[in-house]
């Protein structure tokens, strides 16, 4: 079985209608931001998977994954469930933190946002996929 696409289109992304059937993934370590992202996945009527440890995220079919770059592990571990797959990965970071940030870019993140931010777009991408508002990317990556 092959997994649909997802194309990023300069801050909008398009989840094709076979994804929607695929959970989104959050690769979050931290047990408040991680039920954060649940809740707001459940008032978007979306299912959400935690994923707590890295190293379980390979092989775990989804249309979107949503990292925290600071977890230890995490921006490998993403990078190369992000190669595997046609799904978009969004990382989240301290807006101060530009080598996190590029190192999330090499390893093949779609987009790093600063965590304020992600917070606040957050129940809106898990609702439609799409982000609203100009989305700029920690270090000034658009």
């Amino acid at each position: 079985m092959g997994f649909p696409t997802s194309r990023g289109i300069r801050g909008v992304f398009l989840l094709d209608e076979p994804m929607a059937d695929l959970p989104v993934l959050a690769l979050v370590g931290d047990l408040i931001f991680s039920t954060r992202i649940s809740m707001a996945g459940k008032a978007a009527g979306v299912s959400v998977k935690i994923i707590r440890k890295p190293e379980k995220l390979a092989g775990e079919p989804g249309r979107l994954l949503l990292v925290d770059l600071n977890q230890d592990g995490a921006i490998d571990a993403a990078g190369a469930w992000r190669n595997g797959q046609e799904a978009v990965a969004i990382g989240f970071v301290s807006h101060v933190d530009a080598e996190t940030a590029r190192r999330a870019r090499l390893a093949g993140i779609d987009r790093v946002l600063a965590r304020s931010h992600f917070v606040k777009i957050l129940q809106d991408l898990l609702a439609d996929g799409t982000i609203t508002e100009t989305m700029t990317d920690v270090g000034g990556m658009e």
